[in-house]
């Protein structure tokens, strides 16, 4: 009789054990998205960038921009073939409505996953990509 026992606990332990509980989905759980998200508040978009941007009379311009927390940016552009032409400046990061792009002085930037993407205001002939990259933090 205690053999019988304690074959019958064991069965109903290796039987509770064996049961996936929540695995089913009811009707009204659903998954959501949050409208809310934007490149703003998803992203890690504070940080160092470095690339090069074109450049109206010159070979272009090497951008060393750093994006603070706080929503200031130093930046530094050195127009490349021009002697001791480095202009630095600070200010405030102007985001559009949408969180998706900044405004920096003159340019405006596509935010992304470590990187800045120039946007093209639609007036120049050659459709070529200027992305800068976001330094790796050490």
């Amino acid at each position: 009789m205690k053999l019988l026992a304690v074959f019958l606990i064991a069965c109903g332990a290796v039987l509770t054990g064996c049961g996936s509980p929540n695995t089913v989905a009811g009707p009204d759980e659903t998954t959501s998205i949050n409208a809310a998200d934007t490149a703003r508040t998803s992203l890690d978009w504070n940080g160092i960038y470095k690339g090069t941007v074109p450049c109206a009379d010159c070979e272009g311009t090497d951008v060393f921009l750093e994006l603070k927390h706080d929503g200031t940016y130093m930046q530094s552009l050195s127009y490349i073939g021009k002697m001791s032409a480095t202009v630095m400046d600070e200010g405030e990061i102007s985001w559009n409505s949408a969180g998706n792009e900044i405004t920096i002085k003159e340019m405006r930037y596509f935010v992304a996953e470590n990187r800045l993407v120039l946007v093209n205001d639609g007036s120049a002939t050659e459709q070529k990509v200027y992305t800068l990259y976001k330094e790796p933090v050490l």
